[in-house]
């Protein structure tokens, strides 16, 4: 009965495709669908909807959802969020 659940509750989310630029570099990463990375990302966790922009530099940290890094930020060891 849970998995059925849960199994219902996955098939409801309708995100689009993780999509990773060609000039990005991505090392060690987990990234969820509907993220969109333009930059380069190190070690980090990155939820769904998060764009990070091109020349961004993020490691060891972890990205909410619907987060929006801008061009050029440079994020080590930490946790950001949205309040969207």
């Amino acid at each position: 009965m849970l998995s059925f659940k849960i199994s219902n509750l996955l098939s409801s989310i309708n995100l689009p495709p993780l999509f990773v630029d060609e000039s990005a570099k991505v090392q060690q990463c987990l990234l969820s669908e509907g993220c969109e990375i333009y930059g380069t990302i190190e070690k980090s966790v990155v939820y769904s909807g998060v764009k990070i922009g091109k020349g961004a530099r993020i490691k060891n940290t972890v990205i909410l959802p619907n987060t929006i890094i801008e061009e050029n930020a440079w994020i080590e060891n930490a946790v950001i969020g949205s309040q969207r």
